[in-house]
């Protein structure tokens, strides 16, 4: 269908005071907004048959209306301007016609009943479906018709496809009038079983796999923050067969997690101090549902040392198979037993200290502070003198040697501590 002399006219000026073209970017604007120009018969058919095939027609052509509802803020806005509708649709059908939009045409209007009839020629939904030589309805278009009666109207409206160009009529025909029936309803409507087509079972089974891949991505990011974590960490079920267990677990027994999962400690010869009553407290845990916090525990290790743990066991739910289990944390704390004694130690010594300073000091002290009592308060020979001096020397040495004595515990007591 060719636009008349007049309607031509028209869209030129529109063209000539709205296109602009910036060729050393390569952006070309229409009303300053950046556009791209494809050919309908082969790109943009081409583009929309990919997207109906990965979806399925139902789906492709209600997501098409229910942007087509989106998107009339532009169509809206001239319409505003205008008292008369039908004054204000020539409006829009201009500017839509120079977007290539095609020609649209009012056909019926009528406030009362609340309905319209709407005509397009050579909308470019239905010249791309004609090129494929499918007919899937102009979704699109039918979206905007009934997105502008719903506003117009003040009611949810829907458009019905009566007339389609690119099922042999001469141009695409909508009758839109208020209705019940909503996008998201008719969505909703899709998920049903019979209505499932292969697309969407091509696109269930690609959620699931990104679901799967997202878990598995997770699920590595937990097994490296239980391998970082300075604990042996380890879940066994009733039969005590290893759920999980971290490196730290593994490593004690030459073994990587992997191999420990789904098996016993007897299978795995596994062997370490206290197995025994571990695997008890366990079961009394998976048994009675509640957790069990236990004192401070000093073990022989393999090579003949000894490691103080703090340990914890709890109850845990497995996910895999829905059984009950154990999760049980042991905290290796023999440094910190070791700062602690330490820590002991050294208020020990400082109490010695001064139980020393108390005793060894006050004597020697007391006999010179003696001395100088006499000497100013007595006459004394030169014998007696003499004596008196021999006493103060004494208690000086007493003090010197008390002083070095304490000197070399004090250093003896820093060697302990580093």
């Amino acid at each position: 269908m060719n636009y008349d002399e007049e309607s031509m006219v028209d869209i030129e000026n529109v063209y000539s005071k709205c296109a602009e073209w910036d060729s050393e970017k390569g952006i070309y604007k229409f009303k300053n907004i950046p556009i791209t120009w494809m050919y309908i018969d082969t790109t943009l058919a081409g583009l929309l048959s990919g997207f109906q095939k990965m979806v399925g027609t139902d789906r492709f052509t209600l997501a098409l209306q229910a942007e087509g509802r989106k998107n009339i803020d532009i169509d809206w806005n001239i319409l505003s301007k205008y008292k008369d509708f039908e004054i204000g649709f020539e409006e829009v059908a201009k500017n839509a016609a120079s977007g290539g939009w095609g020609k649209w045409e009012l056909i019926a209007y009528d406030p009362e009943s609340k309905y319209c009839i709407f005509r397009a020629y050579n909308n470019w939904e239905g010249l791309y479906q004609k090129s494929l030589n499918v007919c899937w309805g102009n979704s699109i278009l039918a979206g905007k018709f009934a997105g502008i009666c719903s506003k117009l109207f003040n009611k949810n409206c829907w458009a019905t496809q009566t007339k389609f160009f690119a099922n042999g009529d001469d141009y695409d025909e909508f009758f839109v009038n208020q209705s019940q029936k909503t996008i998201e309803e008719e969505i909703d409507n899709l998920i049903a079983p019979e209505y499932a087509t292969k697309a969407e079972l091509i696109i269930a089974y690609q959620t699931l796999k990104e679901t799967k891949d997202h878990l598995y991505n997770k699920d590595l990011q937990l097994r490296q923050i239980i391998d970082l974590i300075p604990a042996y960490i380890a879940v066994r079920d009733e039969e005590g067969k290893y759920i999980l267990a971290n490196e730290l677990v593994a490593s004690e027994s030459n073994l990587v997690p992997k191999e420990m999962e789904g098996k016993t400690c007897e299978e795995l010869n596994v062997n370490f101090p206290g197995i025994k009553e571990q695997l008890e407290n366990e079961k009394k845990v998976i048994r009675t549902n509640e957790q069990m916090i236990f004192p401070d525990e000093t073990l022989e290790t393999h090579n003949g040392g000894t490691q103080t743990l703090k340990k914890i066991i709890v109850p845990f739910n497995s996910i895999d198979n829905n059984s009950k289990a154990a999760l049980s944390i042991s905290f290796d704390i023999s440094e910190l037993k070791k700062a602690s004694d330490m820590k002991d130690e050294y208020i020990k010594h400082l109490e010695q200290m001064t139980f020393s300073l108390s005793h060894e000091i006050r004597s020697p002290v007391c006999n010179i502070l003696g001395v100088i009592d006499l000497l100013n308060n007595v006459k004394l020979s030169q014998y007696d003198l003499m004596e008196l001096l021999t006493s103060i020397k004494d208690a000086v040495q007493d003090l010197d040697k008390f002083t070095k004595d304490m000197t070399e515990n004090i250093h003896e007591f820093r060697k302990n501590i580093k």
